[in-house]
């Protein structure tokens, strides 16, 4: 078990409308590496319950749109402009990878980007203890692929030294960077969730979350009778701590 929750599944985390969660979970349906997405508009009005002409809005946006006044002018208020609204690619959570190829018949593809959703504060509460076991399963898995993939970690390590040596003068972001170190992870079988791991940003201890007591020698804690050092030395010398 890889200890983390599925893209769908992580969802009710952010702070998303009602349609944008439904087109996300939708498209996640249709995902090879719970990253890459790849699903028709007329599959995600299905899976949805939306129109076609929605799912457009929620993926691409909806412009700006004045109402020009009436002629001869009306006694009741003139209905207000509406404000234009992002789509999910404007707001960066979406990339396009893929453009759609209607002669082949296949849809277009989408990255995801977790890091541009909002965590919604309401449940904040919920899932930071949660984040943190992920974290610590991801740290995990990784230390166990770096042990048997040595030569290839060493390898990859070596093409991202070298490609910033390249690009030195050039301007690019730390998101930039990071889409670039995934892209190149995949080509030697690191999984995105464990190089995001490795190379992505570490994530900000949370105050509400305990944090856990590190490994202390049972002959230096402090006992209030001598019947306790028994069972701290049989803890001690078990592999409960890590």
């Amino acid at each position: 078990m890889s200890g983390i929750a599925p893209l769908f599944a992580r969802l009710y985390r952010y702070r998303l409308s009602h349609a944008q969660r439904a087109v996300l979970q939708a498209m996640a349906e249709h995902s090879s590496d719970g990253q890459e997405m790849f699903a028709s508009i007329e599959r995600i009005a299905a899976y949805t319950g939306l129109s076609a002409r929605r799912v457009q809005q929620v993926l691409h946006g909806q412009p700006a749109v004045r109402f020009a006044p009436a002629d001869p002018p009306l006694r009741v208020e003139a209905r207000p402009a509406r404000r234009a609204v992002p789509g999910l690619i404007e707001l960066g959570v979406l990339a396009l990878l893929k453009p759609a190829n209607t002669e082949s018949r296949r849809p277009a593809t989408y990255r995801i980007d977790e890091s541009k959703l909002q965590v919604d504060p309401r449940t904040a509460s919920y899932t930071s203890r949660q984040r943190v076991f992920e974290r610590a399963s991801a740290e995990k898995e990784l230390e166990r692929w770096i042990e048997h993939n040595r030569s290839a970690f060493d390898a990859l390590i070596q093409r991202m030294a070298l490609a910033r040596e390249a690009a030195v003068g050039s301007h690019h972001s730390e998101a930039e960077w990071l889409m670039h170190d995934l892209v190149l992870a995949k080509k030697y079988g690191l999984s995105e969730r464990l190089a995001r791991c490795a190379f992505g940003p570490k994530p900000k201890p949370d105050p509400r979350v305990p944090v856990p007591p590190s490994r202390v020698p049972a002959e230096q804690l402090q006992f209030d009778s001598q019947e306790e050092k028994p069972c701290a030395q049989a803890v001690e010398n078990s592999s409960y701590l890590v």
